[in-house]
């Protein structure tokens, strides 16, 4: 194996290793709604700074390789896919603490009843991040574009939802402060969703033939 082989498949792992860290973010962000607990809310919050980090040091290791090797066709595309990833990454992390800090926020008002429609989509989306990345890494167009065809749930879920938030304003003023919270957590996720999907369209458009895939195992 090549010095410039061994370095991509550690670039691999650390791209898994952080969409592993945005997506079980997302996870507690969510079950922290769920559960109306503060300590899981808190807890995606800490773990933010570990999902910065990772992107900091994705992007120095890929810009040392491309310094040390100057690698061409696949393994340059590669390289410059992953660093879009990363930023892709970050970003639903900040969607991950938006989420939390509004659940932490919720508490100081009674529970809305049903938010089953909501977590739903929120582990969805979720399950999207965790997809869009597996496609990537492995190479499989298909996978990609079924993640592509998940976003369309998750758009018709957030208008369903934001419509009943709404009529749930309208029917009662004390659920307005709850209510706009939760609308704002939807569009949380379904940002979530269309940054998962930016990572599978971004494949499907320009390495889907080029033999980057490397099993996840267990993902």
């Amino acid at each position: 194996m090549s010095e410039l082989v061994s370095e991509l498949e550690l670039l691999r792992n650390d791209l898994v290793k952080m969409a592993t860290l945005a997506e079980e973010n997302v996870n507690l962000a969510i079950k922290s709604l769920q559960e109306r607990d503060a300590d899981i809310a808190k807890t995606v919050l800490i773990n933010e700074q570990e999902v910065n980090n990772c992107e900091i040091q994705l992007d120095d290791k890929a810009i040392e390789i491309l310094a040390l090797f100057q690698p061409l066709t696949e393994d340059l595309r590669f390289i410059t896919m992953a660093m879009h990833i990363t930023k892709d990454l970050e970003r639903i992390g900040d969607h991950a603490v938006n989420i939390a800090k509004k659940s932490i926020t919720l508490l100081e008002h009674p529970p809305i009843n049903d938010l089953s429609e909501l977590t739903k989509m929120g582990y969805g989306a979720s399950k999207m991040v965790n997809q869009s990345i597996k496609a990537f890494i492995r190479g499989d167009k298909k996978l990609s574009l079924d993640v592509c065809e998940m976003d369309n749930e998750i758009d018709n879920a957030e208008v369903a939802l934001s419509k009943e938030l709404i009529s749930l304003m309208k029917a009662d003023s004390t659920n307005i402060d709850s209510c706009k919270s939760l609308v704002l957590i939807v569009k949380d996720i379904e940002r979530i969703a269309d940054l998962a999907t930016n990572i599978c369209l971004l494949y499907t458009s320009d390495a889907a033939d080029e033999g980057l895939g490397v099993d996840l195992g267990g993902r």
